[in-house]
């Protein structure tokens, strides 16, 4: 369901070598080849495995990207010459068919680009006055269905008869939670059946043209079945680490132990943010659960929270 993608750039590359039979003039460029707008990739490696895991893009994978031309980068509403024209990766590098997708001489160009381009999972909406909006709803198993990234470039790229190179750096917008789980000591037998936490947001909405990620919605509460006996050795939940909206709060945190359903109370709730992932640990003791956490960047790390919970 999620993509394979973490932290990566985008480098604007130009096709230069076609003839005039091919590609014809582009309007205004004084008799110019029409030069297309191409983007190459490169994905940073991570150190520490998110969401997603993979260090290229696969092929297939959709990008939308936005475009403006003018004196100043763009502000609403403005219009696009390229309206989430879809970019679809293929060994090596980013094309796509719309017809729009050429530089125009001397003219400064702005683009906005968001991944993946998902009709069903992240919907664009491109209302006429206003900037476009990405959509993600945070399910109740792995949270929001795509990892949502963003980049810009807004320096103001111009045309002079060889396309410029420039980098769109993709930064994520959501957040990642992990479950780890361990007993106390050897004596305790627990066999944990089902996790399940609630957040109190659920909707998203990215602004393309600004990179705001706007939170809303209704509480959602996800839970993952289990099977698995405990042991003094962190275990972690195994295909869990749901997406989540930076700004959700975390709050009832509940484990099915031996049929029973234990509940953590928070002395301090984990915190999540964007582009990070919080990992939260509960010890099962005798008398009940105790619960610490921690944030990370998918990168670097820092703490976040701690808890504990009784029988």
């Amino acid at each position: 369901m999620l993509k394979k993608l973490l932290l990566g750039t985008l480098a604007v590359a130009a096709l230069t070598g076609c003839s005039k039979n091919e590609l014809e003039d582009a309007g205004g460029n004084g008799g110019d080849e029409k030069t297309p707008i191409r983007f190459g990739s490169s994905i940073v490696a991570l150190t520490k495995a998110g969401p997603v895991t993979g260090t290229a893009f696969t092929n297939g994978d959709l990008i939308g990207v936005f475009g403006y031309k003018g004196e100043t980068a763009p502000s609403a509403p403005a219009t696009a010459f390229l309206s989430n024209a879809a970019y679809t990766y293929t060994t090596g590098s980013f094309k796509t068919s719309d017809a729009n997708a050429y530089w125009e001489r001397n003219k400064k160009h702005y683009f906005y680009a968001y991944y993946p381009l998902d009709a069903t999972n992240a919907p664009v909406t491109t209302a006429a006055g206003a900037d476009p909006i990405v959509k993600v709803t945070v399910g109740t198993e792995n949270g929001a269905p795509v990892d949502l990234m963003w980049a810009s470039l807004d320096s103001g790229l111009e045309y002079a008869g060889t396309a410029p190179a420039a980098a769109l750096t993709f930064n994520h917008k959501l957040s990642v939670v992990r479950f780890v789980v361990k007993t106390e000591n050897a004596g305790v037998t627990a066999a944990l059946t089902n996790v399940a936490f609630t957040v109190d947001k659920n909707t998203g909405e990215l602004n393309v043209r600004t990179g705001a990620l706007a939170e809303s919605g209704t509480a959602v509460t996800l839970t993952k079945a289990v099977n698995q006996t405990l042991s003094t050795s962190d275990y972690t939940v195994e295909g869990w680490t749901p997406l989540l909206l930076p700004s959700a709060q975390i709050s009832d945190i509940k484990l099915t132990i031996n049929g029973t359903e234990l509940t953590a109370a928070m002395t301090t709730a984990p915190v999540l943010e964007a582009g990070k992932e919080t990992t939260i640990t509960i010890t099962v003791k005798g008398t009940g659960l105790d619960l610490t956490g921690s944030r990370v960047d998918w990168t670097t790390g820092g703490t976040n929270g701690e808890g504990s919970v009784t029988d």
